[in-house]
């Protein structure tokens, strides 16, 4: 994933956007991301936007800046978009 790529996610995640559920079958493919052995996955942005929503974001509508450094440094390895750009 690139720079581009997770800003738009970002940016998504922020929204209001109707985004597929975090505990949907749809992110079952990012369970464990941040384990040794973790093999890359292909993902659309909506998804990395699910999961940045899901992760990073807290109750109170603010972010764990920690989590969503820990979520873009593993996922510039470990997620390649594909699909179409939002």
């Amino acid at each position: 994933m690139t720079k581009h790529e997770l800003s738009q996610a970002y940016k998504l995640a922020r929204s209001s956007a109707i985004l597929p559920g975090y505990l949907s079958e749809d992110l079952e493919a990012f369970h464990g991301y941040g384990l040794p052995g973790f093999q890359p996955i292909h993902c659309s942005i909506e998804h990395v936007a699910a999961l940045i929503r899901g992760q990073c974001f807290c109750l109170d509508g603010s972010m764990d800046s920690v989590e969503f450094a820990e979520l873009a440094t593993l996922g510039r390895r470990l997620f390649q978009i594909v699909g179409a750009s939002c």
